[in-house]
């Protein structure tokens, strides 16, 4: 056993105490400019190791591993509480990113990080329905759409137990992020009459089937869809009538990183307003940085998919926290997925 730990310790030492100065960085696939991790490498001698997660229950597993090895998270407003209670987040050092100045002022101090501590808001946008309109008889502004029998076969949905009961929930005309053991029995219902009408369950597969042909309707992030609309025209994107859910991503510095400073450097370098227009340009989603916009052509900021109108987000909200009922909706998911 003491073998094993003085191993395992070394591992950790070697990690934390490699030659070159690194910082490892966990978010979503596609999520951040490969050039900008370039550029910030040439210019201060730091490099950025990226890692990627399929999901944020993937994610959360993967941090409570013993002797997982991150410094920087990209995580969600629905997650942050998660990994606060954890232990798994630190505070920022906010003197040492001054272009934390450059926030949009409603993401200063978010309702999910109220004394805004731990959280550099990245990236914010909707959950909707992405749809093929050569091939689909409406304008996919409800969550029915996910549940028509026209398109068989051609539907997919987000292969996560947070947002696709929350989807059956608002369908069935109840609240998102219920708790209540009936409400979600009529979520769990919906989607098991659901499934034989579906293509499948993905998280990133989906903008694939839908640039090819292999799903008609899916659901999806705004930013998504708009990615895949640029290489398709006729993808279009919408927010249900019933509601949905808007969210922001936010990076946020581990409980021990093994460089703080390297990680504070790599979040101001991508708050600074050229550096976060040119992510996000890329990447197609909205920016949390006000100052960013002024570097963004004319037609992303125009584009509804990306930037909804206030009127639009009216339908929108922050999903609540579940807090230890998030159990009841793995369990839940398990049961749909297993029948």
């Amino acid at each position: 056993m003491r073998a094993f730990l003085l191993a395992g310790a070394g591992l950790l030492l070697f990690a934390c105490d490699a030659p070159r100065r690194t910082v490892h960085l966990f978010l979503w696939g596609e999520y951040i400019s490969k050039d900008v991790l370039v550029a910030f490498e040439k210019e201060t001698g730091i490099r950025v190791e990226e890692s990627n997660f399929e999901n944020e229950d993937n994610m959360l597993a993967k941090l409570q591993q013993p002797g997982a090895h991150y410094d920087l998270v990209v995580a969600s407003n629905e997650m942050i509480p998660t990994l606060v209670r954890e232990k798994l987040l630190g505070k920022l050092d906010r003197a040492s990113v001054p272009n934390l100045k450059h926030l949009e002022a409603r993401f200063v101090k978010p309702p999910y990080d109220p004394a805004g501590e731990r959280t550099v808001p990245y990236m914010w946008g909707t959950l909707g329905i992405a749809y093929n309109s050569e091939k689909v008889e409406s304008d996919g502004s409800t969550w029915g759409i996910m549940w028509d029998a026209r398109y068989k076969g051609k539907i997919s949905m987000f292969d996560q137990p947070t947002l696709s009961i929350g989807a059956a929930l608002q369908y069935k005309g109840l609240p998102m992020a219920s708790r209540d053991d009936a409400q979600l029995n009529v979520a769990k219902e919906a989607l098991l009459s659901q499934k034989e009408l579906l293509h499948g369950y993905s998280n990133d597969e989906f903008k694939a089937y839908l640039q090819d042909g292999r799903v008609w309707v899916a659901m999806a992030w705004n930013g998504d869809a708009a990615r895949v609309a640029r290489q398709k025209a006729s993808i279009r994107y919408a927010i249900p009538k019933e509601g949905s859910a808007i969210w922001v991503d936010n990076l946020c510095v581990l409980t021990k990183p093994c460089d703080s400073a390297a990680a504070h450097a790599f979040l101001d370098y991508v708050m600074r307003p050229e550096v976060n227009a040119k992510i996000a340009e890329e990447i197609a989603f909205a920016t949390c940085n006000a100052a960013a916009r002024a570097h963004l052509p004319a037609e992303m900021l125009e584009n509804r998919t990306i930037y909804p109108d206030e009127e639009t987000l009216k339908r929108c909200e922050f999903r609540a926290d579940v807090g230890e009922d998030i159990k009841k909706y793995r369990r839940l998911w398990d049961e749909v997925k297993g029948n």
